[in-house]
């Protein structure tokens, strides 16, 4: 049995698989498998890896009869590997010569599910930025949300909680995988010592805009992790709120990259189909208004939040990004607040000294005039 399994699930990578490759066999760690599973690329990858793989019995190349997608990519590589750890590495991206020994020694010595190390985000014109995330991490395990790339994973572990990426899923499914793994490990070791090298670049699966299909994965992976986590029998209200910013992340960091208004809406209604489902409403309301768009709810600083257009008209924005109109009505008579002109989900009791905002029955705020 292998110590690592790493995965690359590899499409049309052709001038980047062989620098990785590179940096997976001169290892430190001699002991491990190097899983390449061939998403039926056009280019010349597979062809890379078959000869590579000739020379080097660790590497192993599967071909997938059709083009799946990066999850099922992964899964299958899940399901194949022998090793007792698995590791994930995107195939235009590299690692630390010492990067899986050092992983490696950590997980065993603290008998630990997960070892997390670091991340260097190398930016297209070449700037490095090292990621902190580690630290966080070492404080609280829920708040490893990102960066799973940057570490290894039990393999017993994954397929005793039959934990897989989203089919079909291709961008969120990091984020709603990752965030299953950490709650349910029962340790995770951090080491800062080594860096996984995470080369952005422009033709990545995060690119500035995202098309409706994007979107609707984007959607998807919220939904699916907002289902999963309200099935945890046991879970905390402090883990639920945790939990709970990358459920909305993924929808209102999206918001902005919606093309068209028909995009926006898509995401819009799925922020209430989440937030009709989500326990906790008050609390979790608050907490995304509070980071997303620093806004106080108290002692009437209403002014950060309200954008006069007339008289008549006022436009608000819930969590700072999605847009609400208000039309204003004679005092002590109920009006709605509409969003994007066809959503009667908020509403607001006017009164003769204040406003009361509501959001699906829920008292969220008061506007005193």
């Amino acid at each position: 049995m292998p110590k690592v399994s790493v995965i690359l699930p590899c499409y049309n990578v052709a001038p980047y698989i062989g620098a990785c490759l590179d940096s997976l066999v001169n290892q430190t760690l001699q002991d491990i498998e190097i899983i390449c599973v061939d998403d039926k690329s056009t280019d010349n990858t597979a062809s890379i890896i078959k000869e590579r793989a000739a020379s080097d019995k660790r590497i192993k190349l599967i071909n997938s009869h059709k083009n799946n997608g990066v999850s099922v990519a992964r899964n299958t590589g899940i399901d194949a590997a022998t090793g007792e750890y698995i590791g994930f590495v995107d195939p235009d991206d590299y690692v630390d010569l010492d990067f899986y020994e050092k992983l490696y020694a950590a997980a065993t010595q603290e008998k630990a599910d997960i070892a997390k190390a670091g991340m260097t985000v190398v930016s297209a014109d070449g700037v490095q930025n090292v990621s902190r995330l580690w630290q966080q991490v070492k404080q609280n395990k829920l708040n490893f949300q990102r960066e799973f790339t940057s570490a290894i994973y039990k393999k017993e572990f994954l397929d005793k909680c039959e934990l897989r990426f989203l089919p079909r899923i291709s961008i969120g499914e990091d984020i709603n995988w990752l965030i299953k793994v950490a709650y349910l490990a029962n340790k995770i070791a951090v080491i800062n010592s080594v860096n996984y090298m995470y080369i952005r670049r422009e033709d990545s699966a995060y690119t500035q805009m995202l098309t409706r299909d994007k979107l609707e994965k984007v959607c998807a992976a919220s939904q699916d992790l907002l289902i999963w986590t309200n099935s945890q029998p046991d879970m905390t209200f402090s883990d639920y709120m945790n939990i709970m910013r990358p459920v909305y992340e993924l929808l209102l960091g999206n918001l902005p990259r919606a093309i068209t208004q028909q995009d926006k809406e898509l995401i819009v209604r799925h922020i209430i189909d989440v937030f009709k489902n989500t326990k906790h409403k008050k609390e979790v309301l608050k907490q995304n208004i509070k980071s997303y768009a620093r806004l106080p709810l108290v002692r009437g600083r209403v002014g950060e939040i309200i954008k006069a257009l007339t008289y008549q008209k006022k436009r608000y924005y819930l969590f700072g990004l999605v847009p609400i109109v208000k039309i204003l009505n004679a005092p002590k008579q109920e009006y709605k607040i509409i969003l994007f002109d066809f959503f009667p989900v908020f509403r607001c009791v006017r009164e003769r000294w204040k406003d009361n905002f509501y959001i699906c029955g829920i008292k969220i705020l008061k506007i005193a005039h």
